[in-house]
């Protein structure tokens, strides 16, 4: 069977010549000389193009890239899609800069005009506007969006450069430009980003390119290139600053790029933003509280069954507004061990509507069973009633620690029908903080075993810790979008551990 694609080396070539005879740098020290591109750069085209069928159409259809911050990613993008507005012989083609805000879609948008203006041949070719660039034989186009637009529907690009994918806040502006783009034959869409922040819309891209680069999966319209710190690298390494940047020891300097690896080095803090931007590992949180690979390595399957006859400790945070109601069971298991398992909850109605404004894939974690639904648009505290029965009947629980600003009611209620074992628990720094501490000992410790939830993952990647001045501390999620109520949860659980508190009557209902 003969194969369908074939590699042609004339029309791979094609676009690095028009690139280096038509294009000029247009900022720094090279501005005026023409954009001559690295070996590196050059592959990534040649693979791009290069590989056609009988007819001459493209294999490669998504284009996508991940390259660390100042290894050129917009200045790349901003000469393939002149190149394709220019030179594909497509009328009236749509193609369109594209970028999570106005403002970051107008860099590639900005550096086009550029492009343009700084070469005698491309200024013939063009007609310059404000906001768009129209190639005068083809009435071509190229526009700039962002995803902060509020009508998406109707385009029909013929090719699509987004810039900086990991700030797209979700994926609507992704699946309305990539669903019009493939009716038109040998339609692009090139993705150049950084790493993002794990758990994002941005992130199910990446995955999914890894999976074809190590033929996980086939796909042979998608093209991965990644270049990224291997898993495990000694962040402070040369070696591993010049693996992750392909421009490493040319027009990213040496001296310059350990200004900011000794930032990383003396500042906690800036080490997730170092290995995001500069080393293109995928992170949680800026300011990470427990480093996601300890809580990693205390994943292990749980068997319920065996656990049944273990002291058992629950703390519960139901929901206010759009938070996740979590329940966490903590068993004490003698020896100085724990098991540790949560459950989570959401009305079923805000589950799309969640996906969208906290860019995290709710739909999945529903579908897998790792967050369960309840009817309706607000949370079903029936359905966690029965929960809190099946727990009860089955484990050896001694106490369900909840925060009582929302749950005193309910509390006073399970007690009355069920005689459950309630505490309530002021959320207060000196009553965390020891819980929150043992909490992280045991993680690193590696003394508590979890079921490799990944809603509780994403929970613990999200906590940022505030200290006070006697050194107390309380887990918060500062200024992210990400959810932190299991691990909220679990603090609460440990105080029960921790404290051994009697179980209160509906009579006395008090703040411990």
């Amino acid at each position: 069977m003969a194969k369908r694609w074939k590699y042609d080396e004339k029309i791979a070539e094609r676009p690095i010549q028009l690139i280096e005879g038509n294009i000029k740098h247009v900022i720094g020290a090279f501005a005026g000389s023409p954009f001559l591109l690295e070996e590196w750069q050059k592959q990534i085209i040649r693979q791009a193009f290069g590989w056609v069928d009988k007819d001459g159409n493209r294999k490669h259809r998504f284009i996508y890239v991940e390259l660390p911050k100042g290894n050129g990613k917009s200045f790349l993008l901003s000469a393939i899609i002149i190149i394709l507005c220019a030179t594909e012989g497509v009328h009236r083609g749509e193609n369109y800069c594209v970028a999570g805000d106005r403002f970051q879609a107008r860099i590639i948008f900005d550096t086009c005009r550029a492009m343009v203006e700084a070469s005698p041949a491309l200024n013939r070719a063009f007609e310059l506007y404000k906001n768009s660039i129209i190639h005068k034989k083809t009435n071509s186009v190229i526009h700039v969006i962002s995803a902060e637009a509020h009508s998406k529907h109707g385009f029909r690009p013929y090719s699509i450069a987004f810039d900086e994918l990991h700030v797209q806040p979700n994926r609507e502006l992704y699946d309305t430009l990539t669903k019009g783009m493939i009716k038109l034959p040998n339609s692009m869409c090139w993705m150049i980003t950084t790493a993002g922040v794990k758990n994002t819309f941005a992130e199910t891209i990446h995955d999914y390119a890894l999976k074809i680069k190590r033929k996980v999966i086939k796909d042979d319209a998608w093209l991965p290139v990644i270049y990224a710190a291997e898993d495990g690298a000694d962040p402070f390494k040369e070696e591993t600053w010049a693996a992750a940047n392909p421009a490493y020891g040319k027009f990213i300097r040496p001296d310059d790029f350990k200004i900011v690896v000794n930032e990383a080095r003396n500042n906690p803090s800036a080490l997730n933003s170092f290995k995001r931007l500069h080393l293109n590992i995928w992170t949680g949180s800026v300011e990470a509280w427990i480093p996601v690979h300890d809580y990693d390595e205390c994943g292990a399957v749980l068997d319920f069954e065996d656990l049944e006859g273990y002291p058992c400790y629950l703390g519960l945070d139901v929901a206010s507004n759009r938070d996740l109601t979590a329940l966490a069971a903590v068993w004490d298991l003698g020896g100085g061990q724990y098991a540790w398992h949560c459950w989570f909850w959401c009305p079923e109605e805000t589950v799309t509507e969640r996906a969208r404004l906290e860019n995290v894939n709710y739909e999945a974690w529903v579908e897998a069973g790792h967050v369960e639904t309840t009817f309706g648009n607000v949370i079903d505290l029936e359905t966690i009633e029965k929960r809190l029965i099946e727990i009860c009947n089955r484990y050896n629980v001694k106490s369900i620690g909840c925060d009582p600003w929302n749950t005193k009611n309910f509390a006073a209620v399970m007690m009355e029908r069920h005689l459950m074992p309630f505490v309530m628990v002021s959320q207060t720094i000196t009553r965390l903080s020891e819980p929150t501490k043992k909490l992280e000992e045991w993680i690193v410790g590696r003394k508590i075993r979890h079921n490799n939830n990944p809603v509780l993952r994403w929970m613990i990647d999200n906590v940022q810790i505030y200290r006070d001045t006697n050194d107390n501390i309380r887990a918060h999620k500062g200024k992210s979008r990400g959810k932190i109520d299991g691990v909220a949860a679990t603090v609460i659980a440990i105080h029960e551990i921790l404290e051994d508190v009697e179980p209160q009557t509906v009579d006395e209902i008090k703040f411990v």
